[in-house]
């Protein structure tokens, strides 16, 4: 895509269907990055519990992370939340963001959107910043109930005046923990 690299080494698509449960863990739709040093235990920041989390891409001349949330609320009762924080070098006209929160079916393989997504807009702006938790998009907190125990991973699409992509953080297997 036009305006989207990631900040680590380069690694071919894949159709996820096609990848092994063990791959996955490994493995996201695109691009892969590094990650982000921003990772903690706060609340509504980015969590240091799943590792590399968030990853970090580019997309324009803005920063994107998108990753897991640390929840409110305490093991063993979390919930899944997704996230997506962009920081941009440049005021754009807009920039806007949608996140979402994935999980691997098991029978088929394929990914499939849990919940609703979440958006975002700014205007005149240069991204969020990085005060937690305001900084970072997030999904609405969700109970999962059975797929606990499955792979989850976090989708966001951004964009700007000029470009846009869509990224994705690594797949993890969820402990089967949480409500």
């Amino acid at each position: 895509m036009i305006g989207m690299k990631a900040l680590g080494p380069l690694r071919p698509a894949r159709r996820l269907a096609a990848v092994g449960a063990g791959a996955l863990a490994m493995a996201s739709l695109g691009f892969v990055g590094l990650p982000a040093d921003a990772a903690s235990t706060t609340p509504g920041d980015f969590s240091s519990v799943v590792a590399p989390n968030p990853l970090a891409y580019t997309v324009d001349d803005c920063t994107v992370e998108v990753g897991i949330v640390y929840d409110w609320t305490p093991a063993p009762d979390y919930h899944h939340i997704g996230g997506v924080r962009v920081n941009c070098a440049t005021t754009h006209s807009v920039i806007d963001a949608t996140v979402a929160l994935y999980y691997q079916d098991p029978s088929t393989s394929q990914w499939v959107q849990y919940g609703d997504g979440s958006y975002g807009v700014r205007y005149d702006s240069a991204g969020t910043g990085y005060a937690i938790p305001d900084s970072i998009l997030r999904t609405t907190p969700y109970c999962v109930g059975e797929l606990r125990g499955n792979y989850w991973m976090v989708g966001a699409t951004v964009r700007t005046e000029r470009t846009g992509g869509t990224v994705y953080s690594h797949a993890f297997t969820d402990p089967g923990a949480g409500c």
